[in-house]
């Protein structure tokens, strides 16, 4: 079909068949209700009068109640496709013969129940079609095709009321019930066709054991919120139809007192209603429910309505013409069939959504089935009242109804609410029950011995199983967590504590002089837990200590004592890579004492990693002031820094105010443009899709999309985002449609037109065609985006990117890529200059020599470095393997190192270590073996051996004897980034080791 054809109608490829079928259905659906509904309300007004329609409607509701009953059994026969068919040959058979009866006798009580059973051919034909059209479309492609769908029913509609005047020349009134009968028996086609189809679909029995509803004697009492509000939005509207129909059909039968005469003027009245209902339904249904919401969609006609009732109100004071409250009431009628059919309905369609498919069918026909009979019911009991008393004037009548509209109006706008709060509650469950199958699975997959050191790890147990996708890295961890022997129990007597109380200030003297390491590091725990023996010159003293735990805990002891003497250390270390995450901690234990020293500190450096540092301070004290002081940042300069505050005050779950938002909208639009850049990047550059290049593009693009859900997370509630970015980021489309309407009903417009339609798109070329006006993206050839890449902002596109762009376009294009590498050559940046340096020399050595000569003439940092990495290339033990790039692709195929970025192995890789000999005594810490073979003995005098990939934790003083006299090579993992894996608490790790050694 023509794509402008499916544009117009908001229809995709895949759902034209299923919405003709559902059309076609609609259509002979419609026309059957139309010939019924004209012929028989003809009828009862003609041998009753307009007073009878009281009584029509409390037998209406009863019929209706007893049909729903029967019904109600046959669903726990039956599946969806076989209900659906009995249900159309049960319609077929009964109204035939109602026909016969009163062809026969002519009774017009016969005539009476023809109009009741109007009820009972809406209910079945209602539940099936809807039924039908919930099991073939999701929530979103509700809110686009419900309005579509139905608009069958609305042509036959107008061809049906318009041929009415017509056909009465030919037939008589009640002969127009052979029509309905026919219409009904064309249904069962597109019905069967439907079920053959989709089968697989359609092949749920309904499940009568549903949450929240518990039957009492035949009555449906709903016990959860939800299905209570969606009763009473059932029940009201059905009181509305009826008293609007009574209004209006006691003023027509006063003006056509004649049958035939009525039946011509309500066939044609309700055909122009029906002109109306197709431009609603096939226009603008999908459009404004899709645009606005679901809550336009259901109070749009309540509040049409009381506009007009309240106009016929003041018109019966004002004593006003006949006429006029006439044409007010026929206006009335019109909206009430109009919207109702056009707008509401769809609306109320998508409140079935977010049931279980299972519960979903059993819960429509109960709505059907109850409310709206005991509406009928209600209604009718009103208008009797009225009628006793002598009190139906239209001004008496007007005004109950005015009332009931103010209800519905009020209980819909709950209903949404509630509607909000059921889909929220649906991803939350969904989303927990995610996290326990991904716990399951893990532990299963440990032994015992694993899942007991698992268990010790206590309240990080589940973050850790949470965050790590990947069995073997667990494994890792709880190897480490072992070795660092973090988690074993260590209980201190009394009579220790005791001890610990009456130590003296000269023996406290002599330990910490002691040339014995453990007598110095129990004193810096001393000093620790007891003030009395602090002083400037015993912490300073302790500060100065050779051994590493010493110093490690003096630095700790600081930010214990809150003492300010020394914050200016501190200060100090934390520029410093090895010992900053210490520094960190003890200026975190000082709380808010140095925060104002800290935030002059962040605006008069220009050293990036302190801020970033010192952001991580203020969010782990998070108090007041420390969060203003983060907040304050939201506008800084520096992008990176823009977004790392975003990323600490998504970390301690802050929900920013209304001039914070603007703000944050802001970057919300940068971040999305950045997104559709990568999108179109990766679309370009599909045939490099082997490379690491485009696994780096990917790996981007996702933490673009976490930074959007941070965003989103300190605009709005914190756990309902969370549980979108996981239904919407890794779940199937039946459950992206529910977080999709979420979005809708919760978020402001504006944040919506950003968000919907990337989060909406179910393929790259969808998303970059949903923005191809706000944020058009240029399609590029392979070595265009290269060059595209390699010319992009830093800030948009790592290094590491840039780096994979330039082995890329060398191995694409030789001749081309040599600017680009030229241009690299002298980078301020060390790995993108080895990177461009190496494949220069390895292109052309002469011209690489010419080029470094050439920068070497003036003499920078930049130059030095280059100088350096010129000389290990022309190294004879220099191999490819060493060069940083390769190192940090090895690094990344190492369980520990898989969720660690390219930018914090790059740093990492300064730390290695490649002049180590035989017997060379190796700091205490985690290593990374890069190159060769080493031993170590265990406390046992064991030799075990270890080589090239493997992680291993080495005691301080170890003694490494290097096999064969091999270049060994070893890359030092500093304990912030463990600390970060591991989630271990420094202090802890000490204090443990203090009691060991009194012990």
């Amino acid at each position: 079909m023509n794509k402008a054809v499916l544009k117009f109608f908001n229809v995709t490829q895949s759902e034209i068949k299923p919405v003709s079928l559902l059309l076609l259905l609609s259509f002979t659906v419609g026309a059957s209700i139309a010939f019924f509904y004209t012929a028989t309300t003809s009828l009862l007004i003609s041998d009753f009068g307009g007073m009878i329609l009281p009584y029509a409607y409390v037998v209406a509701g009863f019929i209706s109640y007893i049909l729903w009953i029967a019904y109600s059994y046959a669903e726990k026969l039956f599946d969806t496709k076989k209900l659906n068919i009995i249900g159309f040959i049960f319609l077929i058979i009964t109204t035939f013969l109602l026909y016969e009866v009163h062809s026969v006798t002519g009774s017009k009580w016969i005539s009476f129940i023809l109009y009741s059973w109007v009820r009972v051919i809406i209910f079945v034909s209602i539940v099936g079609f809807w039924n039908t059209a919930s099991g073939l479309f999701d929530i979103q492609q509700g809110k686009r095709l419900f309005g579509l769908i139905a608009s069958g029913e609305v042509i036959s509609d107008i061809i049906g009321y318009f041929s009415i005047p017509l056909l009465l020349n030919v037939v008589k009134t009640n002969h127009l019930m052979l029509f309905a009968i026919l219409g009904l028996c064309v249904s069962l086609i597109p019905l069967i066709i439907i079920n053959r189809t989709y089968a697989k679909q359609l092949s749920l029995k309904v499940t009568m054991a549903v949450d929240g509803l518990k039957q009492k004697k035949g009555m449906l009492l709903f016990s959860t919120k939800y299905y209570r509000r969606m009763y009473l939005i059932a029940f009201l509207p059905m009181i509305g139809l009826c008293i609007t129909d009574y209004l209006f059909l006691n003023v027509a039968s006063h003006e056509f007192p004649e049958k035939e005469i009525l039946t011509g003027f309500l066939g044609v009245f309700f055909g122009i209603i029906s002109i109306i209902e197709l431009l609603l339904k096939t226009f603008l249904s999908g459009r404004i429910i899709s645009k606005y919401g679901i809550t336009t969609g259901l109070q749009i006609l309540p509040l049409s309505i009381l506009v007009i009732i309240i106009l016929i109100i003041l018109l019966n004071l004002a004593g006003g013409s006949s006429v006029f409250i006439f044409t007010f009431i026929l206006l009335a009628r019109l909206l009430e069939k109009s919207i109702r059919s056009g707008i509401n309905d769809p609306a109320y369609q998508l409140l079935y959504q977010p049931i279980n498919p299972k519960e979903r069918a059993g819960i429509q026909s109960r709505i059907e089935g109850v409310p709206k009979p005991l509406g009928l019911v209600v209604s009718g009991l009103i208008l009797l009242v009225f009628t006793f008393f002598n009190i139906s004037s239209v001004l008496s009548i007007s005004m109950i109804f005015a009332l009931i509209l103010g209800l519905w109006l009020y209980f819909s706008r709950d209903l949404i609410k509630t509607y909000r709060d059921k889909i929220k509650t649906m991803l939350r469950n969904q989303s927990e029950n995610v996290h326990e199958d991904i716990k399951k699975l893990f532990l299963k997959q440990l032994n015992f011995k694993e899942s007991i050191i698992l268990e010790r790890l206590g309240p990080y147990r589940n973050d850790i199983i949470e965050n790590i996708k990947d069995v073997e890295i667990i494994r890792q961890y709880i190897k480490f967590t072992n070795h660092h022997e973090l988690y074993q129990e260590y209980n201190i007597d009394s009579d220790y504590n005791k001890y610990l109380k009456n130590i003296t200030f000269d023996t406290f003297q002599s330990l910490l002089k002691s040339e014995n390491e453990n007598d110095r590091l129990f004193a810096a725990f001393l000093v620790s837990i007891y003030p009395k023996f602090y002083s400037y010159d015993n912490i300073k003293l302790l500060l100065a200590d050779k051994n590493k735990n010493v110093y490690r805990l003096a630095v700790i002891t600081l930010g214990k004592l809150k003492k300010d003497e020394l914050y200016l250390y501190l200060q100090q270390n934390l520029i410093r890579d090895e010992d900053k995450h210490l520094s960190k901690n003890a200026i975190i234990n000082t709380g808010e004492l140095n925060l104002k020293k800290l935030d002059s500190l962040f605006r008069t450096t220009f050293n990036r990693d302190l801020q970033l540092s010192i952001l991580d301070i203020f969010a782990e004290i998070k108090t007041p002031k420390s969060v203003k002081l983060i907040t304050s940042k939201l506008n800084y300069p520096d992008k990176v820094i823009r977004y790392y505050t975003i990323e600490k005050l998504f970390q301690i779950k802050y929900t920013v105010n209304s001039n914070e938002k603007s703000v944050l909208i802001s970057y919300l639009e940068e971040v999305i443009e950045t997104i559709l850049w990568y999108i179109a990047t990766l679309t370009d550059t599909e045939q490099f899709v082997d490379k690491e290049l485009y696994k780096a593009l990917n790996d981007e693009l996702k933490r673009k999309y976490d930074l959007l859900f941070m965003i989103l997370s300190i605009i709005y509630e914190h756990k309902t985002v969370n549980y979108l970015k996981e239904i919407l980021m890794g779940s199937e489309d039946y459950d992206k449609s529910f977080a999709l309407e979420l979005i809708d009903i919760s978020f402001e417009e504006k944040i919506k037109e950003l968000i919907v339609p990337l989060l909406g798109s179910d393929s790259y070329a969808k998303s970059l065609e949903n923005f191809r006006y706000t944020y058009p993206q240029q399609s590029m050839s392979a070595e265009e985006r290269l060059m595209n890449i390699l010319n992009r902002d830093i800030t948009i596109v790592p290094v590491w990117i840039k780096v994979n762009a330039l082995l890329v376009f060398y191995e694409y294009n030789k001749e081309e890529s040599v600017a680009y590498l030229k241009a690299n050559v002298n980078s301020s940046d060390l790995l993108i200059q080895e990177t461009a340096a190496y494949l220069l020399y390895k292109m052309d050595a002469n011209l690489f020599k010419t080029i470094v000569s050439h920068y070497l003439r003036y003499p920078n940092e930049e130059s030095e470095k280059l100088k350096i990495t010129s000389e290990r290339f022309f190294y004879k033990g220099f191999a490819e393997s060493q060069l940083m790039i390769n190192v940090i692709m090895t690094l990344k195929t190492h369980a520990f190192f898989l969720n660690v970025d390219e930018a914090h192995l790059t740093m990492l890789l300064k730390q290695q270590r490649s002049d180590i000999k035989s017997n060379d005594i190796i700091d205490d810490g985690f290593y990374f073996i890069i190159k060769g073979t080493f031993a170590v003995y265990n406390d046992n005098r064991k030799e075990n051996l270890y080589s090239n990939n493997e992680i291993i934790f080495l005691k301080q003083n170890t003694r490494l004897n290097i096999i064969n006299n091999d270049n060994l090579v070893l890359l030092k993992v500093p304990e912030s980034l463990v600390n970060i894996i591991v989630r271990e608490d420094i202090e802890k790790i000490d204090y443990i080791k203090i009691v060991r050694y009194q012990e």
